[in-house]
């Protein structure tokens, strides 16, 4: 196994930077704990979610790569591989939630509790039974990550093939629990900070904004590593192709969830409904016509042609755009029901980026604790050698 120091994919001067920018914000963090300013357990929330679904987005491409027996992606595999294995650090950040959660749930206070009972959600909300929730969940996730990377990683030891098949069954199972899971999860950490709002399809539009981030993650990070020469010689031109064609599908499905929920809650105008973008009027409005721009109209023009998706300059521009505008949506759903305004968003920016650079020092860690390609998977020498 190569047990390479995380030094040889960061520089000095950028792993300094990272651990400077993480300590500010775990210092900020922890300050804002006792001190709460305004904005601060929403810009918490916001860095959660960002930094979770970096996680949850490659474990789910993996799953779904081994159940569907893919092989495409094995020479660059131990790159959604490190990022799924961050999700071990999401406990802790789901216990300070937790935590926090009366300060900021509206459901938690006993004057609102009365408005969530009319809208059939008072059981729903308990204290307890949404701790439970979300206990589970995150153990769910964490579990099924570290099952299904160990017999990933033991393979490179004994080269077994019932590892592979091994996997294959674990992913499936993943896949069902993440399917409800991440649904019910959306619905409770984010909108539920509207706690008498209704949307039928909420936790799909969340499934389509996290994993369009997480590809972009995943081609940053293979084209980074590649630079470096970690990857370099092992990235096919269409191994890029891909990854590009589902930015650009996942691109397009958000937009699609996006004008669902939007066109369905105008057309029927209902108070229960309409009040979600009542509320993101104004300067919020822009806000969100900047996130539409981001995530699909910018994107889908500049990633029409197949030459594009095969570009890196291109795909690395791209994905940057998205994962913006990722940041931009979240800031979107969390911060207007807060009660806040754009006043808040230094810190919606800097809680947010610590948690960012604390998840690239946690992936540079586990990369460099493994070795960067799976030499004894028998899918390796298809997607050695992988055409489209």
């Amino acid at each position: 196994m190569n047990s390479s120091p995380v030094k040889s994919y960061l520089s000095v001067g950028a792993r300094k930077g990272l651990v400077a920018l993480a300590g500010l914000s775990a210092l900020v963090l922890l300050l804002g704990v006792f001190h709460p300013w305004p904005g601060y357990w929403g810009s918490f929330l916001m860095a959660f979610i960002l930094v979770l679904g970096l996680g949850l987005a490659p474990l789910l491409l993996l799953a779904i790569n081994f159940a569907a027996g893919g092989r495409w992606l094995t020479q660059f595999r131990r790159v959604p591989e490190a990022m799924a294995a961050t999700l071990a650090a999401t406990g802790p950040a789901v216990l300070l939630l937790l935590w926090g959660a009366p300060k900021f749930y509206p459901w938690a206070r006993p004057e609102v509790q009365a408005l969530t009972a009319m809208a059939g959600k008072n059981f729903y909300f308990k204290p307890l039974f949404y701790d439970l929730r979300s206990l589970v969940y995150v153990a769910g996730w964490v579990l099924f990550s570290r099952l299904i990377l160990t017999q990933s990683r033991a393979q490179d030891r004994d080269g077994l093939l019932t590892r592979s098949a091994l996997n294959r069954k674990l992913s499936i199972g993943f896949i069902i629990f993440f399917a409800y899971s991440f649904c019910l999860a959306s619905v409770d950490w984010i909108g539920s900070l509207e706690p008498t709002w209704f949307s039928a399809i909420f936790g799909l539009y969340c499934f389509a904004g996290i994993f369009q981030s997480g590809f972009a993650a995943i081609i940053l990070l293979v084209l980074y590593l590649e630079k470096q020469g970690v990857l370099q010689g092992k990235i096919r031109e269409e191994h890029l192709h891909d990854l590009g064609k589902f930015l650009f599908a996942f691109g397009a499905f958000w937009a699609y969830m996006w004008f669902s929920q939007y066109m369905l809650i105008w057309y029927a105008d209902l108070p229960d409904e309409n009040r979600y973008y009542l509320l993101r009027g104004g300067a919020w409005a822009y806000m969100i016509g900047l996130t539409v721009l981001g995530r699909f109209i910018v994107p889908f023009i500049i990633q029409g042609s197949q030459a594009a998706k095969r570009n890196r300059k291109v795909l690395a521009a791209t994905a940057v755009l998205v994962l913006l505008s990722h940041w931009l949506d979240l800031l979107v759903m969390v911060m207007p029901s807060q009660g806040f305004g754009l006043g808040a968003l230094p810190l919606a920016v800097l809680l947010p980026a610590g948690a960012v650079a604390a998840y690239l020092l946690l992936f540079f860690g586990a990369f460099g604790r493994q070795a960067p390609v799976p030499l004894k998977d028998p899918a390796l020498a298809f997607s050695q050698h992988y055409h489209t």
